[in-house]
């Protein structure tokens, strides 16, 4: 779920209306309203994800960034099947279980 004030906020920081620390903020912000939704898109995919990988993640500015960008190219399903393939693969499985985390999955060269 994107903020009903967050488009505006993002059009704000845009126009160059926000310093560096305000726009940290406010997606800090923005990351706590969506952590208290348990019906948000970002938080099912977070427990989908800790669910395959087994991990602990509770998200962060970051993937919830590259989360939404990627939901315009994919559905929630599409997301979580990258998770599970990721998974599948013995590279990832065996090697390098470190690097599978939500930000690395949802970068726009890794789907």
């Amino acid at each position: 779920m994107i903020h009903q004030f967050e488009r505006t906020i993002n059009k704000l920081i845009e126009f160059g209306l926000f310093t560096d620390k305000e726009i940290i903020e406010s997606q800090e912000f923005f990351l706590l309203i969506e952590k208290q939704d348990n019906e948000s898109d970002y938080n099912k995919f977070i427990a989908e994800f800790n669910r395959i990988t087994k991990k602990r993640y509770s998200g962060d500015i970051k993937s919830r960034e590259l989360f939404y960008k990627a939901l315009v190219n994919y559905s929630l399903e599409e997301l979580i099947q990258c998770t599970e393939d990721a998974m599948k693969n013995p590279y990832f499985l065996n090697d390098r279980p470190d690097i599978v985390k939500p930000d690395w999955i949802l970068k726009k060269e890794n789907l």
